[in-house]
């Protein structure tokens, strides 16, 4: 068992091959321990036995429950999957939607098979840069069953890759963090895990083979990420930093300079420690350990990547103060006049009637408001679109100039729009057309976009903006598209 009656903080790392843990009071490692899993308790990154994954646990933490809001825990990343993607500026809501909507077209797992995180990290007045991870149910699950059963109930969660992105603590790094059998690797860059992979090697490997191995996979996954990234170039200063059980191998690390094309470093504890703490082994459970759970602000529009990895839906909404408030008048208020509604219970009944009659006759003015209300929206709406029409109709006049050639094929551009999205005003601003509109849902606007890139009459087509509205026919969204237009052939530019 470990003693951790002294610890301010207790980071948990789950690895392949059993838990690490290492104890934290103040901004020092006071004690670390490392417990091997039984054998078949845990295989290939998943839990066999959740009731003896239990078991294991409450073994290490008996008589030590208090410390249960001090745990964070790192959870294996495997077959889970970590994307950043860039968004328009949206509402709370549409940004939820929209992430979905990235997560099932980019995630190899159906979204009904993942839990999905996600975090906001870079906003400008345009966009939104946004980091989102998915982890298969069938591997987060059994670990989460089993650290709820346990002694211990961890107030944060974290996947290991973002664990070790805060204890290497670098804004621009490649992480490779080898156990026994496996290894992780991580590409930071501006202090986000831009690529992140799972490695294996073969069993029996000696050190020197496994470092050239591993040398050829950083290699290949920082060239592939190149490949797919318009401008981006990883540095060739950026450091390797080794973390894990082989981070003080003397001929793994000597294997690895050799054949690595970037500089590798050992990893350096980000707290202080005793002298002969193995920092490296340990580099998973310090991140979990110095784990916020929230965003930090590191610039203008920046911050950390920091969020909970817990599913929403198995969170415990508190219970606001005025509900408690006024339920405990409720009760005292009972208990004063209980004898007098058994003195009078025939009076009280007459009474709840009459309350009931007024109560229905209140629903009903409200239904009654509130359709009116609807009415009077969609007769101005009504209004709006009409004269949104005149006006589209003038403009398409004004597109042409008398005597020349169109400035566009404004019927070819119509016919793109997809099925229900309507355009309502067509101008011109520059040497760009704007549309605006109405459609029926968030996707169409964006097919829009691209079948107007398709008609070769336009570059650099984009929505501005997409607001969602209520009509007549149910709910929908409102829409402006900018679209730069294409030289003609006759302009010579």
């Amino acid at each position: 068992m470990l003693s951790l009656l002294q610890s301010t903080r207790v980071g948990l790392s789950i690895e392949h091959d059993g838990v690490r843990i290492v104890a934290l009071k103040g901004r020092r490692v006071e004690s670390w321990l490392t417990y091997p899993f039984p054998p078949e308790m845990v295989k290939d990154g998943s839990v066999v036995s959740v009731k003896a994954f239990q078991g294991m646990l409450s073994s290490l933490f008996f008589g030590q429950k208090q410390l249960g809001h001090n745990v964070s825990v790192s959870l294996p990343a495997d077959r889970s999957s970590f994307r950043v993607t860039t968004l328009p500026a949206l509402s709370k809501a549409l940004l939820v939607e929209a992430i979905r909507r990235e997560a099932q077209r980019d995630l190899p797992l159906e979204i009904s098979k993942i839990h999905l995180f996600w975090q906001t990290f870079r906003i400008t007045k345009a966009n939104r840069e946004v980091i989102f991870a998915g982890a298969p149910r069938d591997v987060y699950d059994p670990f989460r069953m089993g650290l709820q059963g346990s002694k211990i109930k961890p107030r944060l969660w974290d996947l290991k890759p973002l664990a070790l992105l805060r204890s290497v603590g670098r804004s621009k790094a490649i992480i490779l963090d080898v156990q026994q059998e496996t290894a992780d690797l991580v590409l930071v860059l501006d202090g986000v895990p831009r690529s992140v992979r799972a490695l294996a090697s073969p069993p029996n490997t000696s050190p020197e083979d496994r470092a050239r191995q591993f040398a050829e996979e950083i290699r290949r996954s920082v060239d592939y990420y190149q490949a797919s990234q318009t401008g981006v170039t990883v540095p060739p200063e950026t450091p390797i930093v080794v973390t894990g059980q082989m981070a003080g191998d003397f001929h793994f690390g000597h294997a690895l300079r050799s054949a690595a094309t970037f500089p590798v470093e050992q990893f350096v504890c980000p707290l202080e420690a005793p002298s002969e703490f193995p920092a490296g082994a340990y580099a998973a459970a310090l991140g979990a350990a110095l784990k916020k759970g929230y965003p930090q602000r590191v610039g203008k529009g920046l911050w950390t990547v920091d969020f909970n990895v817990y599913p929403d839906e198995l969170k415990r909404r508190p219970v606001p103060p005025k509900a408690v408030a006024a339920t405990l008048a409720l009760v005292a208020a009972l208990a004063g006049i209980y004898p007098v509604y058994q003195a009078k219970q025939a009076e009280a009944s007459t009474l709840e009637a009459k309350q009931a009659q007024l109560s229905r006759a209140q629903r009903q003015i409200s239904l009654a408001k509130t359709e009116l209300k609807n009415r009077v929206a969609v007769t101005e709406r009504l209004a709006q679109v009409e004269a949104k029409i005149r006006v589209v109709q003038e403009e398409r006049s004004a597109l042409r100039p008398v005597g020349g050639e169109a400035w566009f094929d404004v019927e070819s551009a119509l016919k793109a729009a997809p099925a229900g999205v309507t355009v309502i005003r067509i101008a011109a601003v520059g040497g760009a057309i704007a549309f605006e509109g109405t459609a029926p849902r968030m996707e169409a606007i964006l097919d829009f976009t691209t079948s107007l890139e398709r008609t070769g009459q336009f570059f650099q087509v984009s929505a501005d903006s997409m607001s969602r509205v209520s009509g007549s026919s149910g709910d929908g969204f409102a829409y402006s598209i900018t679209a730069s237009r294409m030289p003609s052939p006759a302009s010579g530019k």
